[in-house]
């Protein structure tokens, strides 16, 4: 497997636990969860977000496969940036 395949599929896992992540809050919030504990949660979430861009950064510009500074962004926020 290309070094590229292996970063796309950290890419995607990376989404997949994020999206997991925000469907778990939803229910525990609608459960009634305590709002510090869900306040916890989330921020452990977006430091979670933070390290996989990072690592993901790191291994595409060890790979070579960012090409610009706009791929960079990209990658370091999901993809918004075009």
């Amino acid at each position: 497997m290309e070094p590229r395949d292996l970063i796309e599929l950290l890419e995607l896992s990376a989404g997949q636990t994020d999206h997991l992540m925000t469907r778990l809050i939803a229910e525990l919030k609608e459960r009634g969860a305590i709002l510090e504990d869900l306040a916890a949660l989330q921020l452990r979430q977006v430091a979670s977000q933070q390290a996989n861009a990072s690592v993901i950064v790191e291994a595409a510009m060890t790979a070579g496969t960012l090409n610009s500074t706009t791929q960079l962004l990209g990658r370091m926020y999901g993809g918004s940036i075009q």
